[in-house]
């Protein structure tokens, strides 16, 4: 069995019927290295993405482009957008009528502060509202219904652009923004050195 093909069990199987996709492909200019491998309060920001991940109601996770990259991304650096685009088009053969909702929560690798709490909430905004929901003015952590509507749309945006902006990919699929509820130091995006620093002081 290859690697889409796992995924794909993975995601059509009780209980949760959803998977994880940590995006770790950037180019980490700023940094100066894989942000996957930064270390932020003793763990590597992958390690700490992948252990929220294994806490959430999820089938399973994969890392999507990077060095520890479960999928390699058919057109690397293209942007986070062009990663969701391509993860979308993974499950086009799946018949969505046989199947309850499915879903794939969307992780980026240097927000390291995030909290189990945080995603939860947003898992069940999303739940409620049946369309790809983010909090406001952060377009990732992003969950995203899998079906035939939205792998459309996917397609339809890397038609019209190799790296399609976030925005506009949300704008296809219809996504919906919620207020972030918890502390706004979760939300720190670790692109620097400095940043990095800045994060560590918070737990």
């Amino acid at each position: 069995m290859d690697i889409i093909e796992n995924i794909r069990l993975q995601l059509t199987q009780p209980p949760h019927y959803s998977l994880g996709f940590i995006l770790a492909g950037g180019q980490s200019r700023r940094m100066g290295q894989d942000k996957s491998k930064v270390v932020v309060n003793q763990h590597t920001m992958l390690e700490t993405t992948q252990a929220l991940c294994d806490a959430l109601p999820l089938n399973g996770h994969f890392i999507l482009g990077g060095e520890s990259a479960d999928i390699t991304e058919s057109s690397p650096n293209s942007g986070p957008a062009s990663a969701i685009c391509e993860m979308l088009s993974f499950f086009a053969d799946i018949d969505f009528e046989k199947l309850p909702s499915l879903y794939a929560l969307v992780m980026p690798v240097d927000m390291p502060l995030l909290s189990a709490e945080s995603i939860e909430y947003l898992i069940s905004q999303y739940k409620l509202l049946n369309k790809g929901t983010f909090y406001l003015n952060n377009y990732l952590p992003l969950v995203v219904p899998i079906n035939t509507k939205t792998i459309t749309a996917a397609a339809r945006c890397l038609q019209l652009s190799d790296s399609p902006s976030v925005k506009y990919l949300l704008a296809e699929l219809g996504a919906h923004s919620i207020e972030f509820k918890n502390s706004t130091f979760e939300l720190i995006n670790v692109n620097t050195p400095e940043d990095a620093e800045k994060a560590g002081k918070f737990r």
